[in-house]
This record gives C-alpha cells, sequence and structure tokens, in this order.
C-alpha cells in the first residue's frame, strides 16, 4: 500500500466520490492498525461518502478503524459488532488483509473478557488463512501462545513463544519481539522461573524503547512490579509502578490505569499500608468496571477482601468475596476462584465457622487438582522424557568411555603379549644357537668331555622341547582374547593344534620369523602352515590373513 502522505495527496486531489471512499478508508485502516485515532475522522468520512452518494462498495475498513476508535473508547460491545461486521464484509470483497485484521483484533477481545475459546478460534482462522496464502501471521501465534497460558498449558505457550522470538528478531520486527519476550517472562513469572522472567523482561523494555511503544513500556514496568510483589519485594514494585504511572500520565493513556493502580493496592498490601491499598483497589475496581474488565474486576474484589479482613472489617470482606466469585463464575477463571475460596477459608476460620471452612477448603483443593494437575502430570511427563534422555546419553557416554578403557587395556595386554612372544623367542633362539654349538663340539670330543656335551646337548633338547612356556603364554593369551581358540576351533574343526598356534601368535600381529622361533620350527614350515590355514578357512589369495583373525 502507498505511504499515507501519498494516499491524503490522492485524497485531496481527486473528486470522484468512489476514490475518495477507497482513499478514506485505506487511511482509516493504516491509522487504525497502527492505533493512530485520527482513524475516526477518515472513518467517519469514508462511510459518509458510502451513504450519501448511495456508493455499492464494501466498507471494510472503515468499519474496523471506526471499531478500533470504540475500543479505545472502552465502548467494548459497539466495538465488537463493527468487527464482526467488517469482517463478514471484508469476506465478501475478497479483502484478505482486512478480514485478518478484523480476526485479530476479535481475537483480542476474547482474550480480554477472558473468552478464551473465542480467541483461540478467531486467531485459529486468521492463522489458517495466512497460511492457505504461504504467509505467517506472528500477531495470531501471539494469541494463541497467550491463551494457551492462560489455561495454564505452559509447555504449550512456550513451544509457541520461543520460536516467535527470533522469527520476529530474524524479520526486524522490534514489536513482535518485545511481545514475545514479555508473553514469555509472563509463563516463566507463572511457573515461577523468577530469574528468566527478569530476562526477558529487559529484553522487552528495551525493544519497546527502541520502538518507542509507550503501552508496552508500561505494561512490562508492570510486569516488573508484579514479579517484585512476588518476591516481596514491595518497595522495588512501587518505584515501577511510578514509573508507569508517569508514562500514562505524560502521554494520556487512561486504559492502561487500572492495571496500575491494582499493583499499587498489592505493593501497598505487602508493605502493611492498608488504608492506601485499599484506596487503590477501590479506584482500580471503578475504572475496571467503567472499561468492562471482568477479570481485573473480581481480582480486585479478591484483592479488598483480602484487606479488609485484615482490618477486621469482615462483614465487608465476606461481601467482597462473593462479588469476586460471581464474577469469577462468569468469566469462568478457575485460577481466581481458587485463591477466592483459600480466602474464603481463611475467612471462615476468624468468625469461627468450622464447618464453611472446611467447605471452601474442599473446593479449592478440588480446583488446584483440577488446575495444577494435568499440569503436573504433563510436567512429570517432560521430565521423565529428559531424564531418559539423558540417561540414554551418559549411558552412551559410560559405554564408550568403557569400551575405549578396554580398548586401551586390550592393547596394552596385546602389547604386553607380544613383548613375551618376543623374549621366548630370543630365549628359544639363543638355546638353538647353544644346541648348535654344542652339536659341533661334542663331534670333536673325546671321553669325559664327549660325556659332558651330551649332557649339555640332551639338556638344551629338553629345554627346546618344553610346553610350560606355551602354556604360560597360552594363559595370558586367552585372559585377553576370550575363547579365541574355541571360536577358531568351531569355525574350522578341520585345524590341527600346530596350525592353531600358528593363528594364535598371528592374532598378535607377530612376523612368521619369530612365530618359527617360539615353536622351534622353520621359516619354510610356518609358511606352509599359513598356506593351510587360508585354505581351511576359505580365504581369498588376495585377502591379508592377519586382520581375518583379529574379526574372529
Amino acid at each position: 500500500m502507498e505511504s499515507l502522505a501519498s494516499l491524503r495527496q490522492q485524497l485531496a486531489l481527486t473528486d470522484d466520490p468512489e476514490t475518495q471512499f477507497e482513499i478514506a478508508s485505506n487511511i482509516a485502516f493504516c491509522l487504525a492498525r497502527s492505533w493512530d485515532m485520527q482513524a475516526c475522522q477518515y472513518a467517519a468520512r469514508a462511510l459518509e461518502l458510502r451513504q450519501r452518494h448511495r456508493l455499492d462498495r464494501e466498507a471494510c475498513r472503515a468499519w474496523y478503524a471506526e471499531a478500533m476508535c470504540l475500543d479505545h473508547r472502552n465502548r467494548k460491545e459497539e466495538a465488537m459488532r463493527l468487527w464482526h461486521r467488517a469482517e463478514g464484509s471484508a469476506q465478501r470483497a475478497g479483502d484478505r488483509e482486512c478480514r485478518v485484521a478484523a480476526l485479530i483484533a476479535m481475537a483480542g477481545e476474547g482474550l480480554h473478557r477472558s473468552d478464551y475459546r473465542m480467541a483461540l478460534e478467531r486467531a485459529q482462522e486468521a492463522e489458517n488463512i495466512c497460511r492457505a496464502h504461504g504467509e505467517e501471521l506472528l500477531s495470531a501465534s501471539l494469541i494463541i501462545g497467550r491463551v494457551y497460558h492462560l489455561q495454564r498449558d505452559f509447555l504449550r505457550a512456550l513451544d509457541i513463544f520461543l520460536p516467535l522470538v527470533e522469527k520476529a528478531a530474524a524479520q526486524g520486527d522490534l514489536v513482535r519481539e518485545a511481545n514475545c519476550c514479555k508473553n514469555i517472562a509472563d509463563v516463566y513469572r507463572a511457573i515461577r522461573d523468577h530469574e528468566r522472567c527478569r530476562q526477558y523482561l529487559q529484553r522487552a523494555l528495551k525493544l519497546y524503547r527502541q520502538a518507542g511503544v509507550t503501552v508496552g513500556i508500561c505494561a512490562v514496568y508492570k510486569a516488573l512490579a508484579a514479579l517484585a510483589n512476588t518476591e516481596e519485594q514491595h518497595d522495588e514494585a512501587l518505584r515501577h509502578l511510578r514509573a508507569a504511572q508517569h508514562l500514562e500520565e505524560q502521554h494520556g493513556t487512561r486504559r492502561l490505569r487500572p492495571v496500575t493502580l491494582n499493583g499499587f493496592g498489592s505493593a501497598y498490601l505487602g508493605l502493611g499500608r492498608l488504608p492506601e491499598a485499599l484506596a487503590s483497589l477501590e479506584e482500580s475496581r471503578a475504572l475496571a468496571s467503567e472499561a468492562g474488565i471482568v477479570n481485573l474486576q473480581a481480582h480486585c474484589d479478591c484483592d479488598m477482601a483480602i484487606v479488609l479482613r485484615r482490618l477486621d472489617r469482615l462483614d465487608e470482606a465476606a461481601d467482597r468475596l462473593g462479588r469476586a466469585k460471581e464474577l469469577a463464575e462468569n468469566i469462568d477463571d478457575r485460577l481466581l476462584l481458587y485463591e477466592i475460596h483459600c480466602q474464603w477459608a481463611l475467612l471462615c476460620r476468624e468468625t469461627g465457622k468450622t464447618d464453611d471452612e472446611v467447605e471452601h477448603l474442599r473446593r479449592s483443593g478440588a480446583l488446584f487438582e483440577e488446575l495444577h494437575g494435568p499440569a503436573i502430570q504433563q510436567g512429570i511427563a517432560h521430565l521423565s522424557q529428559q531424564y531418559e534422555r539423558q540417561r540414554g546419553a551418559a549411558e552412551r557416554e559410560l559405554l564408550q568411555l568403557r569400551a575405549n578403557d578396554l580398548e586401551q587395556r586390550i592393547e596394552e595386554q596385546n602389547a604386553a603379549l607380544s613383548k613375551l612372544v618376543l623374549s621366548l623367542a630370543e630365549r628359544r633362539q639363543g638355546l638353538e644357537r647353544l644346541r648348535q654349538e654344542v652339536e659341533r663340539a661334542r663331534e670333536n670330543a673325546r671321553g669325559r668331555h664327549l660325556a659332558f656335551a651330551s649332557d649339555i646337548l640332551r639338556d638344551v633338547k629338553a629345554q627346546l622341547q618344553q610346553e610350560e612356556e606355551w602354556e604360560r603364554f597360552e594363559r595370558q593369551f586367552d585372559s585377553v582374547h576370550i575363547q579365541f581358540q574355541e571360536r577358531l576351533r568351531q569355525r574350522c574343526p578341520a585345524l590341527t593344534p600346530a596350525e592353531i598356534k600358528v593363528c594364535t601368535l598371528l592374532r598378535l600381529n607377530i612376523s612368521s620369523k619369530d612365530v618359527a622361533a617360539m615353536l622351534c620350527i622353520a621359516l619354510n614350515t610356518v609358511n606352509t602352515h599359513r598356506q593351510r590355514i587360508r585354505r581351511k578357512l576359505e580365504i581369498p589369495p588376495a585377502a591379508n590373513l592377519v586382520p581375518i583373525l583379529l574379526e574372529l
């Protein structure tokens, strides 16, 4: 759409009623969407042109703008009727932008009235319209997330809000990013994660300031005050509320005042300044009633009952709780009803009405179970899933560590076995050389020298033929390579004991020369054994024997 300056210029230059109507409607629509109440005069002009010239044109944009003006003046019912009319007109005219805007406005009013079903239906309808045209609608997602939050489905709310923050930041939309941060902070405050709540509120405050959105800045100040009241830092709460009040007075945003006064009441109540708390709550209640904010009226009545009970004005406290209960039931605010029954139980205790106290405690317990039971179960399920994931990761890490440790130990023991084999091979080579020397010496020996040489030769041959060294090696080998020889026999029963010994040494990557020395056989004999082993195990000629033995 063209800029407002260009549209205003075109409106001043044209004399055609239909063109004037279209341009005035577009200006009114643009101004209304940015909460600029100059939209009222352009909407009125467009509607006056339509009526005077009997134009057969849909007035959806003018009606939308007029509804926003009525909403600003707290004429909520009239605004709602006009939004509904604008939505139907936009659908007939094929004006998708105006229809979506009207649906979002009605969804927002649903939140305002605590009519969460209507809010969810309108927001989802707007979201579906945009998705059908390949577009995203962050404002609809925000409302849907807000509904889930108010219905205490906190995990679903966060699943919506957290990705929206990143999308809004990527698009450079400061206001939407700030709105998301504010909503995320509200969820974290509800689940008592105060640190994260404060972080997101500070981020939202910074973004609203950059965008120059006074309403948003005031909302964050009030949220910070509510957080401070929760943490019993009531002086800090008053400081935030005074900052919000100053902005409201400076910018004339009277419609925000009821919530601010309610915050003052809570802070004064926490500080024990009961008369000031009561005065603030009474004024907040009156303004909320004037603006039609039913939820806030009920909260004010409940808080006033607490103040009146502390002032020993018990009959008045009971009357306020009765009003709060009626309002809370009308808007089906279960959380507030829970708080009302808790306060009523305390009031009954002070007045000695034991049976009534028990009844209110029973009702509050049932409401607590209804409110928090699903969330607790959902939280337990979420924590269980998280625990299982973490446990699975920890078990995999532990198994990996054990595997690494076992692999390292096997490598160390293999090295020790190889060292032992080489040592035994060197010893046998030494004994073989000694045998050969004695053989040569005996050929030239006579008498007792011959007998002495024969005795030495007999001892050397006995040492070379001993199986004790092999058995000791075999025990150490089996402790590392468990049942290797058994698996080898199962795979190929045709292998001889000598061939199994060769396979055992080859698994340690011992050279054929050292195998020959260890087993006291010729190198050619080792090569013959290797060829027979390959044939019996059906190993192709191009394949290496050692890796295949390592895989067994």
